[in-house]
């Protein structure tokens, strides 16, 4: 398959893997062109077919990465560049929606008025996405790259239970709850959203917590104080590969991370609160839940830390159910299935 991929150069991006991760996985299985800010042929207010002209080969698809439309109030136009004229070219197309939690209603305008075939969206209210933009939207789940994190039997797991992210993503229309803001506070006294003595019912535990504050200043004292550093790929898969638990929560839109499956594949238990969005992208078994309200998280963490058989059942069970379904080398071929199954 040709496939004109649209999208800002990712080169340097050092935000949401998970971008990068998708493209590289769709350049292996496709002959793929990318056209757009920051890379070598882009010229802006070139008009798609002009684009298209300049190509090797005529494309398949053109597909619109996650990175094209603005998340940002501040841009007057949502699709940074008018002049393309999508919805003039009659080559099918299809688009990776992303952070539906911004700019949405904007966002599936947009797709509508593009003239869209396909909609691939990490959150699994696709209907409404369907209904609202005359496409066909289909749920793919977040995945992880098995290349960036094959499982090495020789780290000791030394870390009982891990965090790393973003506290509470503090948009107005993310609907993030502050369950990380309380489980970090049920494990430690903290002052500003940092973490500063672990309570007396946690001190013999292992705890590595690398949280983003809420907000610049705290951010700040947080990096000086050393609560917070940003961690290279290497080193973040190194502290999953390392943790018994990692902590998990539904992000905005109860959309499920990719942390959860990067666990899986790094034998390291998902451990989440209490939602009905997790059983849209996993089987429940596979992970650890404890209640909104806390009361059970540190009985959950101790059983499961002293019944090393009944942990041992999950962690295989899951790493085996990873590589086989959820890499984003299984998505992606689902992505160009759908498009080549496509009836135009």
């Amino acid at each position: 398959m040709n496939i004109l991929y649209i999208s800002k150069n990712l080169d340097n991006y050092k935000a949401a893997m998970y971008q990068k991760e998708m493209l590289a996985e769709i350049s292996k299985r496709a002959s793929v062109s990318v056209y757009g800010p920051g890379n070598n042929n882009y010229n802006k207010g070139t008009h798609i077919h002009d684009v298209v002209k300049n190509l090797h080969n005529k494309p398949d698809w053109i597909i619109i990465g996650h990175a094209w439309l603005s998340d940002s109030v501040k841009d007057e136009n949502i699709g940074p560049d008018p002049g393309l004229k999508l919805q003039e070219v009659n080559i099918p197309k299809a688009i990776i929606l992303n952070k539906e939690y911004v700019r949405l209603d904007e966002k599936l305008d947009w797709i509508k008025n593009n003239k869209f075939q396909v909609g691939f969206s990490h959150s699994h209210d696709v209907t409404r996405y369907s209904n609202q933009s005359d496409t066909n939207f289909i749920f793919v789940p977040f995945g992880f790259d098995k290349n960036k994190i094959p499982f090495d039997n020789s780290i000791e797991k030394d870390v009982h239970i891990a965090f790393s992210g973003v506290l509470q993503n503090m948009n107005i229309s993310s609907d993030q709850d502050d369950s990380r803001v309380r489980i970090m506070k049920l494990i430690y006294h903290t002052l500003f959203d940092i973490p500063l003595l672990k309570r007396r019912k946690f001190k013999n535990m292992n705890i590595v917590w690398n949280s983003i504050p809420r907000g610049k200043v705290r951010l700040l004292i947080a990096r000086l104080l050393g609560k917070w550093k940003r961690f290279s790929d290497d080193e973040y898969f190194y502290l999953q590969k390392r943790s018994i638990f990692f902590i998990n929560t539904p992000s905005p839109c109860d959309i499920v991370s990719p942390r959860i499956f990067e666990n899986m594949a790094c034998k390291s238990i998902p451990l989440c609160i209490e939602s009905s969005s997790y059983k849209h992208a996993i089987n429940e078994e596979s992970i650890i839940q404890f209640k909104k309200d806390l009361s059970d998280f540190y009985l959950k963490v101790d059983h499961y830390i002293n019944n090393d058989k009944e942990r041992e059942r999950i962690v295989e069970a899951n790493y085996k159910i990873a590589i086989k379904n959820h890499s984003w080398s299984s998505r992606v071929d689902m992505m160009l299935s759908s498009l080549n199954n496509c009836n135009l």
